[in-house]
């Protein structure tokens, strides 16, 4: 192409130097050169004595005119001669012939009268053609590349050659590898389907294919299965019907007609759509200690004890869930209960899948419209034919002000209140309450559940929604725009009750009495232990009485009372948050809590690192 530019140059526009080069370190032909290619310009021979050279000044204004004139002759007449050489040749594809050292190069004929020819050039290294050879006739276009190295790629292209010795400039690149042995199967994907599993993948190039063999394995087990005899010769199978309890692991081996067979495919997950495996619960929450991963666990374990729940751990994007692992279950609980991290606005298509399935989603977090958008641009608005509008049944999200309040939500149809943990909090700054939480506008039919009830009444977000739930006949979907695990737990777990009752699951009925007998009065070991932020203590009491729950530092001072009133025999939990009665943190160290119940108590060790 250079010499090209040089002789329409020469001839259309002599008055300019051209100027070939090859600068390996830089400059405008940097592009070309670290190719392998000669770069050419033209301009005034001494352009670099020009004041404007490679100044400010160096603009349209105080160019040339007759460089100007120049260049855009030789440029105009490079394109004009170019347009007397072949075209680009199309639909160049490289198989791989299968004896480890043969390639088959294909491509469609041209259409140029005055073509003779193509030549096709092959070379081991991308744009860097060490070898070719001509094909003659216009309507010879296939080729076969031979004696090539076993198991090395090729990059190849292919040019059509006129009459007049004209090769087309533009090539499109195409690379293969011969092999003795077929390539794995690329792309496996599988997809869940109703009560089964349909698993896809890329045919492969092989002249010699004979077909390919599917294997599966199940959960944790490492050894796979042949789930054919006989070679598939499609590039999809069904496996049908299978069990939504189980996790489907599939590979693809390719076989030659000579016997030779491929590497596995990389795996593929699936699992069926069967709705039938109870509850999903997925803790989108960042893992840290604010809230502690182990206290909020345990919190999401509680309010969901007498039902059939699965958990799922997503505290960094390499654990993201997809949509396989949501079909087996007939509900979904989703919560993220930090404000830190958003991850789920990577899963609007699998959200809008399972809800098109019939499954239920419950939904919650601290910013929960901000996490599905992953971005904070409050407030957000939205109409018919947004996700957020047709299916999580929002129109409008506010956030509420840095100043407000929010101490309670109060329920509607049939929710319990929910309070405020203020042990639980995660601020100490903020005096017990909750902040930035979304005030919503639901769309009908959803309906209001939940209510913000502000410790400052003056609030213009007092009683503004911020629940609210959609019973419908093609799915079932609850949303709060607050983070649940700061609530208080046993109100938490009535609210839990009241959506499974929504969300038409069973399993209350098998739920232990919360307090029932117990044999002896006992303070459990605090978890976690040692912990930085916050605690869980849990203690049974034989008999009703005055219960005394405190907290003392290794001096023997009083630091935190967190229980100190009547209760009925039970089992009891309580969270410290590592704060003293005047509500400021307390220094890393030992302490000790001491359970009192009339003329019993019990005594347990704890350490803080901060």
């Amino acid at each position: 192409m250079s010499s090209l530019f040089y002789e329409a140059g020469q001839t259309y526009a002599p008055g300019l130097t051209y100027y070939e080069e090859y600068w390996p370190g830089g400059s405008d032909d940097l592009s070309f050169s670290s190719r392998g290619f000669p770069a050419i310009w033209g301009g005034e021979r001494w352009y670099y004595e020009n004041p404007n050279w490679h100044q400010p000044t160096d603009i349209l204004a105080n160019i040339t005119p007759a460089m100007h004139l120049g260049a855009t002759k030789a440029a105009v007449a490079t394109l004009a001669i170019l347009g007397l050489y072949p075209g680009q040749v199309n639909d160049v594809i490289a198989f791989d012939i299968g004896d480890g050292s043969s390639l088959q190069v294909s491509w469609s004929a041209s259409i140029e009268p005055d073509v003779i020819g193509y030549r096709v050039y092959w070379g081991l290294e991308s744009e860097v053609y060490t070898d070719s050879h001509f094909v003659s006739g216009i309507s010879n276009t296939v080729d076969t590349l031979t004696m090539l190295l076993s198991d090395s790629t090729y990059y190849i292209i292919v040019r059509a050659l006129d009459a007049d010795n004209r090769l087309s400039y533009l090539a499109t690149e195409v690379s293969a590898t011969p092999r003795l042995a077929p390539a794995a199967p690329a792309g496996v994907v599988a997809t869940p389907i109703q009560s089964g599993i349909e698993i896809s993948w890329f045919r492969n190039t092989e002249l010699d294919l004979a077909g390919y063999r599917l294997y599966r394995r199940l959960n944790d087990n490492p050894t796979y299965d042949s789930l054919n005899t006989a070679l598939i010769t499609d590039t999809s199978y069904t496996d049908h019907p299978l069990s939504g309890a189980n996790r489907y692991y599939y590979a693809v081996r390719a076989f030659d007609l000579t016997g030779n067979y491929s590497e596995l495919s990389a795996e593929a997950y699936g699992r069926p759509i069967t709705l039938d495996q109870g509850i999903l619960i997925v803790d989108e929450t960042l893992n840290g200690t604010n809230p502690p991963d182990s206290l909020q666990d345990a919190f999401y374990r509680f309010i969901m004890t007498g039902y059939p729940y699965t958990e799922y751990e997503y505290g960094a994007v390499q654990e993201a869930p997809v949509l396989a692992d949501f079909v087996p279950y007939s509900s979904v609980l989703w919560h993220a209960d930090d404000f830190n991290s958003y991850f789920a606005s990577g899963h609007i298509d699998d959200f809008r899948d399972y809800l098109d399935l019939g499954g239920n989603l419950w939904f919650v977090g601290w910013r929960p419209t901000a996490n599905l958008e992953d971005q904070n641009a409050y407030p957000f608005n939205y109409s018919l034919g947004d996700f957020m509008y047709d299916y999580f049944k929002i129109a409008h999200v506010e956030m509420t002000t840095p100043l407000d309040s929010f101490q309670a939500a109060d329920g509607l149809l049939g929710y319990p209140r929910l309070d405020v943990d203020t042990a639980k909090v995660p601020y100490g700054f903020w005096n017990g309450v909750l902040r930035n939480l979304e005030a919503l506008t639901s769309v009908g039919p959803a309906e209001d559940i939940y209510t913000m009830d502000m410790r400052n009444n003056s609030s213009s977000y007092e009683g503004a929604v911020c629940g609210f739930r959609y019973l419908g006949n093609d799915y079932k979907l609850v949303f709060f725009g607050f983070p649940l695990y700061f609530m208080d737990q046993d109100q938490a777990r009535l609210t839990a009750q009241q959506v499974m009752t929504d969300f038409g699951e069973t399993g209350v009925a098998e739920l232990p009495k919360e307090n029932a007998p117990v044999s002896q009065l006992m303070l459990g070991q605090n978890t976690p232990n040692p912990f930085t932020e916050q605690t869980m203590l849990s203690y049974q009491l034989p008999a009703a009485g005055d219960v005394c729950l405190q907290i003392y530092n290794i001096a023997g001072q009083l630091v935190k009372t967190l229980v100190d009133t009547q209760q009925e025999p039970g089992v009891y939990n309580v969270i410290w948050s590592g704060l003293d009665n005047l509500g400021r943190r307390v220094s890393s160290g030992v302490y000790f809590c001491r359970l009192e119940c009339k003329t019993q108590s019990d005594i347990k060790k704890m350490t803080i690192l901060r």
